[in-house]
């Protein structure tokens, strides 16, 4: 397998990416695209396996940093899947502009949270997608926020975002929390470890309440292209 950094735009964004291929591409391969998980990064030491799986078998794998994430343009305090799937959808663009990737047989792989139902999202809403793997997908944003809370907390949370949309109509400005202590919720596991987010300042540690709300709207949308 050898890596190449790539990059390309997405709505005037511009996002950088790693190329994953096969050692030795003569004809045009089919090809993988892969945004990463909750709070990841494309250089995450985790995808690497499989990458190297899919290289050996003859794919390309695209893996790139989302808008606002790692080395990628954009502001580091938006968090929203619709933005997300956008860059995805742009991403298959970029791979059909290629002369060595096969443009007819493109998947994509996600793993993890919103990596993972990125990629359900995908397959559903861009027709060029040919197959999806989805490892530990969240398919319903609302219910996985729900899931983490206990009915008491969710209820709070329901009252506290009704409360940053009603201040954001009357004052134009909106609560910014830290998206794992306030959207999601800190187990004390969690807090009493170090995760890749808590000390990588290429991840955003500051997003918008409001992007709890996009979140929850995961089951929603989108609409095939």
């Amino acid at each position: 397998m050898h890596e190449t950094e790539v990059a390309f735009f997405s709505e005037g964004v511009r996002l950088k990416g790693l190329l994953r291929s096969p050692d030795e591409v003569t004809d045009p391969v089919p090809a993988i695209v892969q945004g990463p998980g909750w709070l990841g990064l494309k250089d995450a030491k985790l995808y690497l396996p499989y990458h190297e799986a899919l290289t050996a078998a003859g794919f390309h794998v695209l893996i790139f940093d989302y808008r606002g994430f790692g080395d990628s343009s954009g502001d580091r305090g938006i968090l929203l899947p619709q933005l997300q799937l956008e860059d995805l959808i742009n991403a298959v663009t970029y791979l059909c502009t290629r002369d060595d990737v096969d443009s007819d047989n493109i998947g994509v792989f996600g793993s993890g949270g919103t990596g993972g139902g990125n990629a359900v999202l995908l397959a559903a809403a861009d027709r060029r997608v040919r197959a999806a793997v989805s490892q530990v997908p969240v398919a319903d944003g609302e219910d996985w926020l729900r899931r983490m809370r206990r009915e008491y907390e969710w209820h709070e949370f329901l009252a506290r975002l009704e409360a940053d949309r009603n201040r954001r109509v009357l004052t134009g400005e909106g609560e910014m929390v830290h998206p794992r202590e306030d959207i999601m919720v800190p187990t004390p596991e969690r807090r009493a470890s170090k995760v890749k987010a808590d000390v990588d300042d290429r991840i955003p540690s500051s997003v918008p309440l409001r992007c709890a709300e996009a979140i929850m709207d995961y089951r929603r949308w989108p609409r095939p292209r």
